[in-house]
């Protein structure tokens, strides 16, 4: 969030003695460098600017219904004071990129999902227009009933975004109605015409996730995936379907980008090594200037650097296949070190060049492992092909992908142990590694983890989001439930493979997988036998603690480090049914 020469960030701290985190905004000089507090108020959030002293942000409180958020407007000078609320962002993740005010103050612009259709059953949403001052109700530019409206493309639409003469609204769309990783198409439609809505680069091979107009108007900047980065590319509003957008930045992922006046913009991201970055750039260019890098100046991150990471390419199943190498410290190639392999959820997604607070590469690394994070068939960011071909193949090519890579690994790495290897998986990755635990490839890890992973075919029925089983099994769960069996992890003849240590983590939170797919694994591998324990999620520490000492104790790594987590100390109360 920028103006010329302030800028807003947040800040979170997370206490182990109240067990919560505790979010701040401050205000940065971009000449100075000098940070100052602007608010402690937890309640306030998502905040951008809407003119050079005045910002717009959300207020977690609702006077009027309980539960409820507010939009607020407020000038930096006196914060405590602010203006109408209006309210916006789409459940649940609540992005600012849900909504967007035209430059003119005339019109606000926002995401939201289709009223007249079943919302369990399909992704559709519509992108609304609305005059600021309420005059009118808003106003759908993209649905059934819209003048302009393409025919074909029902899917969920996204990151609406205002021209800067607020004359066009930039928006981003699926086609599939049934299909939560669909390509996203970008799109422009003019404010008040009924001619059909104009469709952007739409043979270009990746899925953006939001949009912004350049300052002058000429172009747009999107944020995709891009071989396992998020990357800013940018597109001349009259490039025709063929057309290819250029990448201007390369290393780490994007998280957000700002203009500014001189036409560069303000990029805030991440990479595996470091936190934050911040840098500016140049549309159609290149990085300009690196501002900021979390890794110089937090000591808790000291000693992180480019140098922790590597990528190979193997041959898959079908085709090449991407993979991520991080190292621990002081990483000596003459050593060798247990096998660490990660396998990313979604069941489309991937493991990208960012920093997370829970997958963490590093945190895992750092107990004495080289890890491997494959990106197999049914990957992001490598095309719609590879994404797309995990469709009714979970246990399929990314399994044998994976398999070649644990071979490839072997080979390749005499530094990596594989004999000691471990392997863990959250959400799809959950669920693979209790196919993993069924198949020949689970003999070659000494311990596993699973957390909130499918386990029971049939329970994939128990979810808010039925598109997405009924997409990638190809029906119904009555009209082709031998599809949605037939990578069934819970298979008898899969059960009796059970054999490797397996550590059993599972929430509530995750509507996708009820609790009892957690319990319902856990007494499986109880009554065969396999040393195994279940975990309730508590806090990030706890989670580490048992998930770390599990994998620590089984590969030997505690052994030869007594200073990392220990298994002896990873004292699990029994599961509470």
């Amino acid at each position: 969030m920028y103006t010329q020469e302030l800028s807003l960030f947040s800040e979170t701290q997370y206490s182990f003695e109240s067990h919560s985190n505790t979010k701040f905004w401050n205000m940065m000089n971009l000449k100075s460098g000098e940070v100052n507090l602007l608010t402690n108020d937890s309640n306030v959030s998502e905040l951008i600017w809407i003119s050079s002293d005045t910002v717009l942000y959300i207020n977690s409180t609702n006077e009027d219904i309980p539960g409820g958020t507010e939009l607020w407007v407020s000038q930096i000078s006196d914060f405590s004071n602010s203006q109408p609320p209006y309210r916006s962002p789409y459940p649940p993740y609540s992005e600012t990129s849900d909504y967007d005010i035209s430059p003119d103050g005339e019109w606000v612009a926002f995401r939201s999902k289709a009223p007249e259709l079943p919302k369990a059953n399909n992704t559709a949403s519509y992108i609304y227009l609305v005059p600021h001052d309420g005059s009118q109700p808003p106003k759908a530019i993209n649905g059934p009933d819209s003048p302009g409206a393409l025919e074909g493309v029902h899917g969920d639409s996204s990151s609406p975004s205002f021209s800067p003469d607020s004359k066009r609204v930039a928006y981003l769309q699926m086609r599939n109605i049934a299909y939560e990783s669909d390509r996203r198409i970008l799109y422009i439609y003019e404010i008040g015409s009924k001619k059909a809505i104009t469709a952007l680069a739409r043979d270009w091979d990746r899925s953006p996730e939001s949009v912004k107009w350049t300052i002058d108007g000429k172009s747009l900047i999107l944020n995709a995936e891009d071989y396992a980065r998020t990357r800013l590319f940018i597109l001349p509003i009259d490039a025709d379907d063929k057309f290819k957008p250029q990448n201007f930045t390369d290393t780490g992922s994007v998280n957000e980008w700002y203009n500014i006046p001189t036409g560069d913009v303000l990029v805030s991201g991440s990479a595996i090594w470091t936190s934050w970055t911040v840098y500016t750039a140049t549309p159609g260019k290149s990085i300009n200037k690196v501002l900021f890098s979390a890794n110089e100046v937090d000591p808790g991150l000291k000693g992180l650097g480019p140098a922790d990471i590597d990528e190979f390419y193997f041959r898959g199943n079908w085709t090449d296949i991407h993979s991520w190498m991080i190292y621990p410290p002081n990483f000596d190639r003459t050593k060798t070190y247990p096998l660490m392999f990660w396998v990313h959820g979604g069941p489309q997604g991937a493991w990208t060049d960012s920093w997370s607070t829970r997958w963490n590469y590093k945190t895992f690394v750092d107990q004495g492992y080289v890890m491997i994070a494959p990106n197999p068939t049914g990957s992001t960011g490598f095309g719609a092909n590879l994404t797309d071909m995990i469709q009714n193949n979970w246990g399929g090519y990314p399994y044998d992908d994976l398999v070649k890579c644990w071979e490839f690994v072997n080979e390749n790495f005499p530094f990596i142990d594989t004999g000691r290897g471990v392997a863990v998986g959250a959400s799809y990755g959950g669920f693979m590694i209790n196919w993993i635990q069924g198949s020949p490839l689970g003999r070659k890890f000494q311990a596993l983890v699973t957390h909130d992973g499918n386990f029971i075919a049939d329970i994939k029925i128990a979810t808010d989001e039925l598109w997405l089983p009924e997409h990638d099994f190809n029906g119904t769960f009555w009209a082709n439930r031998d599809a949605w069996r037939r990578w069934d992890p819970s298979a008898p003849e899969r059960i009796m493979q059970f054999e490797t240590p397996h550590l059993v983590v599972h929430s509530s939170k995750d509507l996708r997988l009820p609790v009892a797919e957690g319990v319902g694994l856990f007494n499986v591998l109880q009554e065969r036998g396999v040393p195994s324990r279940v975990l309730k999620q508590e806090n990030s520490l706890v989670w580490h603690q048992q998930v770390l000492g599990w994998l620590n104790g089984y590969s030997g790594v505690e052994e030869e480090n007594p200073s990392v987590i220990s298994l002896d100390d990873t004292v699990i109360p029994v599961v509470d049914y």
